[in-house]
């Protein structure tokens, strides 16, 4: 009976002939490397040659030998082996099949919810590799190894490839260490890519389009679960002429030798999926968890939070100290693959929607296909210390200061004493309590109507709910959840221009109420705005930015010593903490600032252009607002605008004149013109 004539040690062409074999079919088989013959399975019918062959060859062997036909089973990606076996059959009678890879895995959906980064060629990946940082593992095979041993990208390799002697030598010529290399024969389960992504700190993982038989999917879970970027190169594109997947080849050749080749891969089972619960459970006691919490972690088989929170679990559950995904991930991953893992459930204190890590989490495990989640919420301190003070707080302000920069919370803080009707905090601990306290003395004290409360430690024994003293407040550790009503709060000005006689002055400059008012109107002002004032003088202009809203970063640079202190004078007459005051000159002073995205130069110091071109390079989109009273700062700004043809300009005269009475008359008292520059590039 005539052989068949297969090229490719690949997964499909070992599976292939072994399954034609067993239909009593023989078969030959050529492999590449000396590897890919010990792969191979031992079957009577089934013979094994080695080495590869040029066109030459492959065109006598087919002239000598008498072939049923001849299948390509090569690797998707050696293109020009198929390109090779397709020309060396030009002339040939016996038929040929090209074996196709499924590689419908690789959906432009699939790439897109995984934050796949995809590339058409090896090069296009190296060069965008060459533009990250941390430790890459290297998937791809050692044919190519060499391209990506550059001098930006051979000490940040780690490459696994088949553990045969050619391989480990390309390894050794590229330059790599010993430490660099791991030699193994697949398949990879999830939890062995995870183990060895997570023991190698891979930050980038790099692979090919290669399908389910080159083991994408287990590449991808295991990336995700480690937090790895995944670097992808495209399947090439390639004749699909007398090209089949597995069922039609086995059809086909079932057709040719009146003998059933049995396909027997199938699709593939879809697995249960693990179940992941993400739980509030209230303030921390057990009496305050929900019965459908207390439920979850009835049936869970593992369960993950803070240390403080596990001990409201059974002691016969099994616990892990973890909150953050990086550790959590991991955990499931491996306990789903080893089956031990059905049902896992993470604790989060209080609410899951209140201050929590519900989201970043929920938003990790979402890219687990194998995962399916649900979140239950808790009670909430605030909800929990509003009942034990008997109000309402659908009317109330929500804020906390864990995570948040001092400056900012104190200027909520300091706003919601002003302003606020009512207001909870979640504090960090008795430190913040008291840094409330000492605003509340600076801000005049509480009124008699006005209302300052603590909980500490609630739902546990040691729980208290009291009214504070201010002026001593209390200083045991713990976890204190704060309540602020004011009993007349003030109204607040929702619109610019602080009467000049308000601001603290001296012979420092100060832009003019008028020119402030206009300035702020034409800002693009929006809740989290991070702003510069540049030459700031007394601050009139980073005062009145900041008092627009609580969260706005206004960050104000001033070189006259004289100047930031009357700033920081006016700050504190205004009760502002949420502006950084710098006594420096631009554009030196703004190389460690955030960037910001807007900036107002009221005093440039002669370097004009080099700040404008400063802040463009902190931010392209950046809006600059420029005022100019002298001609020589008007010809200055004309000057830097020519530099900047493609920007969108807007300029503005403001003259303002004031009615003042000079004995029985009133009259003009005329300011100086400014000139107000707004200044965007075009996005």
């Amino acid at each position: 009976m005539k052989r068949l004539l297969i090229f490719g040690g690949t997964t499909e062409g070992r599976q292939l002939s072994e399954w034609a074999a067993d239909a009593g079919i023989p078969c030959e088989v050529h492999v590449a490397t000396e590897y890919g013959e010990q792969v191979m399975p031992e079957k009577d019918k089934l013979s094994v040659k080695t080495g590869r062959l040029k066109k030459e060859d492959m065109h006598l062997l087919v002239e000598k030998g008498e072939y049923l036909a001849v299948i390509d089973a090569t690797h998707p990606f050696a293109v020009e082996v198929t390109k090779t076996i397709r020309e060396a059959l030009e002339d040939s009678a016996i038929p040929y099949f090209r074996l196709l890879r499924d590689v419908n895995l690789e959906t432009e959906s699939v790439v897109e919810r995984n934050g796949i980064r995809l590339y058409k060629d090896t090069e296009t990946c190296i060069k965008a590799l060459e533009q990250t940082e941390g430790r890459i593992f290297l998937t791809t095979g050692s044919k190519e190894l060499s391209k990506y041993c550059t001098e930006k990208l051979k000490d940040r390799l780690v490459v696994r490839v088949l553990p045969g002697m050619e391989s480990l030598q390309l390894c050794y010529d590229s330059g790599l260490l010993g430490s660099q290399i791991i030699a193994m024969q697949g398949p990879f389960s999830v939890e062995s890519n995870v183990a060895q992504f997570h023991q190698m700190q891979a930050e980038h993982v790099v692979t090919k389009q290669a399908g389910r038989n080159g083991g994408l999917q287990e590449k991808i879970e295991a990336a995700r679960a480690v937090g790895a970027t995944i670097h992808m190169i495209s399947c090439p594109e390639m004749n699909r002429e007398n090209s089949f997947d597995m069922e039609e080849i086995c059809e086909k050749l079932s057709e040719l030798t009146g003998r059933k080749i049995q396909f027997s891969q199938g699709e593939k089972k879809e697995e249960e999926k693990l179940q992941v619960t993400l739980a509030g459970i209230g303030m921390g006691a057990e009496k305050g968890m929900t019965l459908e919490v207390e439920q979850a972690i009835k049936e869970a088989d593992v369960i993950f939070g803070a240390s403080r929170m596990l001990g409201i679990c059974p002691e016969q559950k099994k616990t892990y100290p973890y909150y953050l995904a990086k550790d959590i991930l991991p955990t499931l991953t491996e306990g789903y693959n080893k089956k031990h893992i059905k049902k896992a459930v993470v604790l989060f204190s209080g609410d899951s929607g209140f201050y929590s890590g519900t989201a970043k989490l929920l938003e990790k495990l979402e890219e687990l296909p194998f995962v399916q989640t649900r979140v239950l919420p808790g009670i909430a301190s605030p909800v929990y210390l509003a009942a034990r003070l008997g109000v309402s707080w659908q009317d109330a302000g929500l804020f906390s200061t864990h995570g948040v920069e001092r400056g900012e919370w104190e200027q909520q803080f300091v706003h919601a004493f002003l302003y606020g009707k009512k207001s909870f905090f979640l504090t960090s601990g008795s430190e913040d309590v008291a840094r409330m306290c000492s605003l509340i003395q600076e801000l005049g004290g509480l009124g008699k109507s006005d209302r300052f409360a603590y909980g500490y430690c609630l739902s546990y024994p040691e729980e208290e709910v009291k009214e504070i003293n201010i002026e001593m407040p209390p200083k045991k550790e713990g976890l204190y959840v704060m309540y602020l009503e004011a009993g007349n709060p003030r109204e607040k000005k929702l619109t610019p221009g602080i009467p000049d006689e308000r601001f603290l002055r001296s012979k420092v400059p100060m832009t003019k109420e008028e020119v402030r008012a206009l300035t702020l109107c034409k800002m693009d002002l929006t809740e989290e705005s991070v702003v510069y004032d540049i030459g700031s003088g007394t601050g009139s202009v980073s005062v009145e930015v900041a008092r627009m809203h609580p969260t706005i970063r206004v960050f104000s640079l001033e070189r006259k010593e004289e100047g930031v202190e009357l700033l920081k004078q006016n700050l504190e007459k205004f009760h502002l903490h949420n502006v950084t005051a710098i006594n420096a000159l631009a554009p030196e002073g703004l190389e460690q600032l955030p960037p910001a995205d807007i900036a107002f130069i009221g005093g440039s110091g002669g370097k004009l252009s080099e700040i404008v071109a400063a802040l463009y390079q902190k931010n392209p989109k950046m809006q600059i607002l420029i005022t100019a009273v002298t001609m020589d700062s008007i010809v200055a700004v004309e000057k830097m605008l020519k530099q900047y043809p493609n920007a969108r300009t807007e300029t503005v005269e403001i003259q303002a004149n004031r009615v003042k009475p000079v004995g029985d008359y009133r009259m003009l008292n005329a300011n100086n013109p400014v000139f107000l520059y707004i200044l965007r590039l075009e996005e």
